[in-house]
């Protein structure tokens, strides 16, 4: 394996509502040189879009989109009837793109030629919702936070900042970063 750091290394997946952890996170991202993706309510960009970090509101990820993901990151199949996997384009704006497209980009970035069961978004979730009856990932470090808690967004920051350090030693281990 070369030393090109996968993309979604460094990448924060985000899908809330909470104005001052947005600010603040964008900061956060800008000043540890990560970059921040925003999902869109009711699509399965979580599934789409990897990342070292999640920061959902299950409320604005929807029930089913919820439970895509859920099956996604136990390895099951992910039902082809879904309208369409999205990404980001570099502009910042929506693109739709076929399952193939997908598993070939994600190849690219990890280096290989066939990406088998490798899921890009295996590190932690943190979940910033009232919601207390529904499955959480089994295979994640999972934080919950209540959204109404004012000391939410700094327990968010510091539980982003301790995931960038692991993810630093897990790519330094890995002979990516010295």
């Amino acid at each position: 394996m070369n030393n090109y750091i996968p993309s979604h290394s460094y990448t924060i997946f985000a899908q809330f509502d909470n104005q001052f952890l947005k600010k603040e996170l964008t900061n956060w991202a800008a000043e540890n040189d990560c970059v921040i993706v925003w999902g869109k309510p009711l699509s399965p960009d979580i599934v789409a879009v990897g990342g070292f970090v999640e920061i959902i509101d299950r409320h604005l990820l929807g029930k089913e989109m919820y439970e895509l993901y859920l099956k996604y990151l136990r390895g099951e199949d992910i039902p082809l009837e879904i309208e369409g996997i999205w990404k980001v384009a570099d502009d910042g704006k929506h693109i739709e793109i076929t399952e193939e497209q997908l598993a070939k980009e994600a190849n690219e970035d990890i280096g290989c030629e066939e990406m088998t069961g490798v899921k890009w978004n295996d590190d932690v979730c943190i979940i910033i919702d009232n919601i207390k009856d529904l499955e959480v990932p089994q295979n994640k470090i999972v934080l919950y936070f209540d959204p109404s808690d004012e000391r939410t967004v700094n327990f968010v920051l510091g539980a982003v900042q301790v995931a960038k350090k692991a993810k630093d030693k897990e790519l330094r281990r890995n002979g990516f970063i010295r």
